[in-house]
């Protein structure tokens, strides 16, 4: 029992950021996506955004463990999670795009040189 408030200390004392992150962690991780480039270590990294070291205020170890995080937190965190699987996403969806129209003979690369020939035979 804690003297300073007369409840256990599940009930007086709260966790930290460093808690809470890894917590987040554990909760968020299966949205990792390798095949689309999205890695744990970013979730990880928009979490510590979010919730950056030394963030105190997410109630007792208790209230914690009932309610979780509080929901403007989880609102950034699964909005920079939704966003950033995005930005993997697209950025291989564009490599894909440029090699298929660019490799030699796309519909691109022939576009490319039959302008750069007929440039090239004006002057």
């Amino acid at each position: 029992m804690s003297a300073a408030y007369g409840g256990p200390w599940y009930e007086s004392s709260g966790p930290d950021a460093a808690y809470v992150q890894n917590s987040q962690f554990e909760h968020y991780k299966h949205k990792a996506n390798l095949a689309v480039g999205f890695k744990p270590y970013m979730i990880m990294q928009i979490i510590r955004e979010v919730i950056p070291d030394g963030t105190t205020g997410f109630g007792s170890y208790r209230g914690y463990a009932t309610f979780g995080l509080d929901a403007h937190f989880k609102t950034k965190i699964q909005d920079k999670i939704s966003m950033k699987r995005q930005e993997c996403a697209l950025k291989i969806i564009t490599n894909w795009f440029v090699e298929i129209m660019f490799r030699p003979q796309g519909i691109g690369f022939i576009r490319v040189k039959k302008e750069f020939e007929s440039i090239a035979s004006k002057n």
